[in-house]
């Protein structure tokens, strides 16, 4: 575990410091910033704009228009850090979601490109939220990715009554954890944060977009990580 985290641990909750590392999950974090499509390579890590795809891919449509590209991630960029499972270490994983006039779509996808030579294409646009709903919300961003650090609610800690009543603010506890080790727009595994709706069991976070004022987020059963299959793909959204 990295030492900061053991430090705030240790400065925060002393008496219950080894009990609560036991849950700190590794994740990655991922921060964004406007770029134009030309500044970013193809397979590199993105938020939104135009996806990079194989030869036969075809976009994800559904029963009322086209899933919309909310980014990648660049798998062998991700070996730079930990993030607490077990993935493939090569290809790129493509998000698209589908928009149901506010709940989240059943019909979102989530695709693993493992070893294909990959190019840019140009966007399906949902014309149900204007001509220019993609160029205002779904423009190209980068997605620089750094190490991060999670904690899961008060009762998935697994402490005794005895520890819990040691404190009595464990959840700005928490809240304070994650602000420091898992602060950025978007997270990739680990645990979800601000989670409004109960997580399906044994379903573990691949994804968990924001910056459109909502967060969408994208869980599957944990055998299918290894290999990233989204037959059972769970997704999730929270609009703040």
């Amino acid at each position: 575990m990295d030492e900061s985290v053991k430090a705030f641990l240790a400065a925060e909750i002393p008496l219950i410091a080894d009990s609560v590392a036991t849950h700190v999950r590794p994740c990655i974090i991922g921060h964004s910033d406007r770029f134009s499509e030309n500044e970013i390579s193809v397979g590199s890590s993105k938020f939104c704009g135009r996806p990079d795809v194989p030869d036969a891919f075809e976009w994800p449509m559904t029963d009322d228009g086209p899933c919309w590209f909310l980014g990648q991630i660049d798998l062998a960029e991700c070996t730079r850090f930990d993030p607490g499972v077990e993935i493939p270490n090569t290809g790129v994983v493509s998000f698209f979601y589908h928009d149901a006039g506010g709940p989240a779509g059943t019909q979102s996808r989530m695709l693993y490109f493992p070893h294909a030579k990959l190019h840019r294409i140009e966007v399906v646009p949902d014309w149900r939220w204007g001509s220019d709903f993609h160029s205002r919300h779904l423009f190209p961003r980068s997605l620089v990715l750094t190490q991060g650090h999670c904690l899961p609610g008060v009762d998935d800690l697994g402490l005794s009554p005895e520890e819990a009543a040691q404190y009595d603010d464990l959840e700005d506890f928490i809240a304070a954890f994650n602000d420091t080790f898992a602060d950025g727009t978007h997270q990739f595994f680990g645990v979800p944060r601000y989670m409004w709706q109960s997580v399906p069991r044994r379903h573990q976070l691949i994804a968990n977009f924001g910056e459109c004022n909502d967060r969408i987020i994208y869980l599957i059963p944990e055998p299918d990580v290894a290999s990233l299959r989204d037959s059972q793909l769970r997704v999730l959204y929270e609009c703040t």
